[in-house]
């Protein structure tokens, strides 16, 4: 469960933190951060994920930046998931760019042969 840390309402400004997870919310600056501090079970993995949407639906979040630093690979459930849950909720948002920060990335490889047969 997530819990609110700091909050700069009146700023706009948005911090939750779980044991895995670290989030900035900036309303004004339309800007999501969002960092792993650990490495995610399947279900934090997927309970953050849906936080990522609800706030791309709700937030008018038009910047993301992503430090996937310390999650280390992911199971092909988790990222076929993402690729149906994440991507949609992503294209009917008003994110504009995505800035994500890591050491190796074989998540996106992976994620990237997942979604190939669905890139027109």
């Amino acid at each position: 469960m997530l819990t609110m840390v700091i909050d700069l309402n009146k700023a706009g400004i948005y911090e939750f933190e779980n044991s895995c997870l670290h989030l900035l919310l900036d309303e004004p600056a339309r800007l999501l951060y969002s960092s792993w501090v650990c490495q995610p079970t399947s279900a934090e993995y997927r309970e953050a994920t849906g936080l990522f949407i609800r706030y791309l639906q709700e937030k008018d979040i038009a910047y993301w930046i992503s430090d996937t630093t310390n999650l280390n690979d992911l199971s092909r459930e988790d990222l076929q998931w993402v690729l149906e849950e994440l991507i949609p909720a992503v294209n009917a948002s008003a994110l504009q760019k995505i800035a994500r920060i890591t050491v190796e990335d074989t998540n996106l490889e992976t994620f990237m042969k997942l979604a190939s047969p669905h890139l027109t």
